[in-house]
């Protein structure tokens, strides 16, 4: 029973959970009748290993991609799920892993559009992204 106790005041601690924040996110605009764009932030996890499994924006399609050179041409491919280092950071950025949004409404430089991550560990985090200019860098 003393077990028992001592497991359950380890679980209730925090020792089993992820402390994961998303911080700098934003979204590139987009132009005319577009309806793709591509969202990036910096993921920082001060706690265990933990994975990205999903991404999800309102009314559109969210998946996370990674861009990657195969067979001499620049691709973005789906990823199934993205790891998050123990105490440490993944950064989405242009040219690398990314959020690629599909057939959404139009996203207006100056706007925000909500982003919800979700984590296998550290379950659901929703933050504001600003909408930035399509020449962002």
């Amino acid at each position: 029973m003393k077990y028992l106790v001592f497991i359950a005041s380890l679980l209730a601690s925090g020792a089993a959970t992820a402390e994961v924040t998303i911080a700098d996110a934003w979204v590139r605009e987009t132009i005319g009748a577009g309806r793709t764009s591509a969202g990036y932030a910096r993921i920082v996890n001060t706690g265990a290993a933990d994975r990205l499994v999903a991404v999800s924006v309102p009314a559109a399609m969210a998946d996370v991609h990674e861009s990657r050179e195969q067979g001499g041409v620049m691709r973005m491919l789906p990823v199934k799920a993205l790891e998050i280092p123990a105490k440490g950071e993944t950064v989405l950025k242009p040219g690398g892993y990314h959020i690629m949004i599909m057939n959404g409404p139009p996203l207006k430089r100056g706007e925000t559009v909500t982003l919800t991550f979700t984590f296998e560990k550290a379950g659901k985090i929703t933050v504001p992204a600003k909408i930035a200019p399509i020449t962002a860098p």
